[in-house]
């Protein structure tokens, strides 16, 4: 049943002493000084942990496990009069824990059921009802309605639920970086990995070296990859990260759908006999199952012979019952479409769910009572650890898990820990600590606290420290010989980054421009082996293809999120560099870096600003850095820098004049600043060279005598 009220909603319309005494139920610490608010708050907490639900439960007496179990069968939600009826008074508001109480009585003293609304209307029904977020946790404690003289069975993994499980296996796939085995099989250490997480028990005598020991990872496996959901190499697609970000019911739905894909040539339906059932038998299937009543229970032998009966169109004619019941027992059962008992006579038999019916299209049945949407929730004595809750959308955990570390497995809230190498290793491959702030932020509910905010920093600062990058180098004999390059148009345009007075990067993209234009120079050069594909003519081709394009633009949308908020796409990043050749990703890295430092530039005042002193001026310091150029000398410079930054003297090594719209600039090393800076001509006030000696804060320049 939708629209059940939350926990917290719940105790806030119960009384102070109602409050106390649930309290007291708990063994939860009480003060006279404690006021309504802070009760809610300390129950609200402790009730939406699933481990003290789950032992709750363990210690309820059977007929309260009965009143459970109606509640759950009707969507959460019974009239009060009917449940009072049927399993005895209630006690509103509950006294103290009496011998002779009724079993309602006991869950409305253990805060597992509520009477809604807490102050009814008249006229208005009064019901009872289980909380949105133990509805989910106890849902999977009573997988269905308690049925006298059958035993149910359990589904595989903690918590039994498919949804999550799914979510943990995308975001293992997303984290860990598994190639697959033929393109498709998971390998042995991914099987044992996912394994351990999801609580799957491994069969005993066996060692786990394939998914196909493990049927239940194997149907998981088998859905993601007839989703689409999975690429070749293990990355997922836009459609999982699709999944990944749609609410419950949305999930479930897309489950079903991807169940019931025509799938029987993917390699798993070679090994499990549910995967190899064509499309038309499993519609045949769920068409007929859909037509029985829910939670009545149904051996499969009468079961195959009503469906046999009405097959029309011979559709089941070649295919055998083993198969048919390995699609009732396995997918439809892990799914939550069936319950699965067994008889007191040991027979098998299985019943139709509410969730069955309503994935079936059943007409009066809707989605089930799933948990409010929730943040992460992080612990209060270590903000480096984040709890995966109940409600939280699995894209969250998805992006956090690349930078983080599982400390518990195999639970219903598992614990990702941030940690050090992961984070300095994901910004040495190009990942920004700004996109890890803003994960945070959308996960947590809250920007991250300065101290975390800091310790990210000091481990970010490890992956940044050195890097390790593909780039085609220019190198001149003589600084002069560059500088002189440097000042055509034609070439400069295709000249990035310098590294030296005689080293210069350059567009991959555009290595046979620059060649061409180097020959008509009359200098001669050879363009490497490993980014020249040779044709006839020897012609070289290295047009920007698609993926290229996608690649440059993602990363100058990655650099954007230096200065705006964005949702940095992080997650296709990898992807697409994967598609592209070393000489491609260097070309895309290349226009990228010339974009933000454009941006960088006209951010910081460098582009379109008029001149700070007169032309005269700026042609005798013009004529001072040409001679310092030719002399191979140090000068020092009183500069006006641009926006906040103040005249600054500083010494620098130049590296060459350039001009630019009708401006002149000096690329030089700044001492100062101890990195290669750029900086207007018409902005140095004062310019002077010559021997440069530095003694603590003074400066002294020695002019070379006459």
């Amino acid at each position: 049943m939708n629209g059940l009220p939350d926990l917290r909603t719940c105790l806030e319309g119960l009384s102070w002493r109602y409050l106390r005494v649930l309290m007291a139920a708990h063994d939860l610490r009480l003060k006279p000084t404690d006021r309504k608010a802070d009760l809610v708050r300390v129950l609200a907490v402790h009730l939406s942990r699933p481990e003290v639900v789950a032992d709750l439960f363990l210690r309820l007496e059977p007929n309260a496990r009965q009143v459970l179990a109606a509640l759950l069968q009707q969507g959460g939600a019974l009239p009060a009069h009917t449940v009072a009826g049927r399993f005895g008074a209630l006690a509103i508001p509950p006294a103290a824990r009496q011998a002779d109480a009724s079993s309602v009585t006991i869950l409305l003293q253990l805060g597992l059921v509520f009477l809604w609304p807490s102050r009814p209307q008249p006229g208005e029904r009064l019901l009872l009802v289980i909380p949105a977020e133990l509805h989910h946790v106890l849902a999977a404690r009573l997988p269905g309605p308690a049925i006298v003289g059958w035993t149910p069975c359990e589904r595989p993994g903690h918590p039994a639920d498919a949804d999550r499980h799914m979510a943990v296996l995308l975001v293992t796939l997303a984290a860990e970086s598994i190639r697959l085995l033929l393109g498709y099989w998971l390998p042995p250490t991914a099987v044992r990995l996912v394994a351990d997480r999801l609580g799957l028990s491994v069969p005993a005598g066996r060692r786990l070296r394939s998914e196909r020991h493990l049927p239940y990872l194997a149907f998981l496996h088998h859905l993601a990859a007839a989703a689409g959901w999975l690429e070749a190499d293990g990355c997922l697609t836009p459609a999982a990260w699709r999944w990944l970000e749609a609410p419950p019911e949305q999930r479930w739905e897309m489950l079903w759908q991807a169940c019931r894909q025509k799938a029987e040539m993917l390699p798993a339906a070679r090994y499990f006999a549910w995967a190899a059932l064509p499309t038309t038998v499993r519609d045949a299937v769920t068409a007929h199952l859909a037509t029985r009543p829910v939670a009545e229970p149904l051996d499969h032998t009468a079961f195959l012979t009503a469906l046999r009966l009405t097959d029309a169109d011979d559709v089941l004619r070649t295919t055998p019952d083993e198969a048919v019941v390995a699609w009732l027992t396995g997918p439809l059962f892990w799914l939550g479409l069936l319950d699965r008992y067994e008889g007191s006579d040991g027979r098998p038999y299985f019943a139709l769910t509410r969730r069955g019916a309503w994935l079936l299209g059943r007409p009066g049945y809707g989605p089930p009572a799933f948990p409010p949407p929730a943040p992460c929730r992080p612990d209060p004595d270590d903000p480096t650890r984040l709890r995966w809750g109940l409600g939280v959308l699995p894209a969250h955990p998805a992006r956090l898990a690349p930078f983080c570390r599982w400390e518990t497995s195999g639970e219903a809230e598992p614990l990702l820990a941030l940690d050090g190498e992961r984070v300095a290793a994901a910004v040495a491959a190009g990942r920004r600590l700004s996109e890890l702030f803003g994960i945070l932020h959308a996960a947590c509910g809250r920007p991250p606290s300065r101290s975390l905010q800091a310790q990210l920093r000091v481990w970010a600062a490890r992956g940044q420290a050195v890097r390790i990058r593909e780039v085609v180098l220019l190198e001149t004999a003589e600084p002069q010989l560059m500088a002189d390059l440097r000042r055509r148009k034609r070439i400069r345009r295709h000249l990035g980054e310098a590294l030296a007075p005689t080293r210069v990067v350059v567009n991959p993209d555009a290595l046979p421009a620059v060649q061409a234009q180097l020959r008509d120079l009359g200098w001669v050069t050879h363009l490497p082996t490993a980014s020249a594909s040779s044709t006839g003519d020897n012609t070289v081709n290295l047009a920007v293809s698609t993926a290229t394009a996608l690649y440059t633009a993602a990363l100058v949308y990655q650099g954007l999120a230096e200065h705006v908020a964005l949702p940095v796409p992080a997650e296709s990043l990898d992807a697409l560099a994967g598609r592209l050749t070393p000489v491609q990703r260097a070309a895309a890295a290349f226009y990228a870096e010339q974009v933000l430092a454009d941006l960088e530039a006209a951010l910081r005042g460098y582009l379109a600003l008029p001149a700070w002193v007169s032309a005269g001026e700026a042609t005798d310091v013009l004529s001072t850095l040409e001679a310092a150029l030719a002399a191979k000398a140090d000068v020092v410079i009183t500069y006006a820098g641009a926006g906040r930054e103040a005249t600054l003297v500083r010494r620098v090594t130049p590296y060459w004049l350039e001009e630019h719209r009708g401006v002149y600039y000096l690329v030089a090393y700044c001492h100062l600043r101890h990195e290669e800076r750029v900086f207007r001509v018409d902005r140095i006030l004062k310019c002077t060279w010559g021997d440069v000696a530095h003694d603590g804060s003074l400066l002294y320049v020695l002019r070379p005598s006459s």
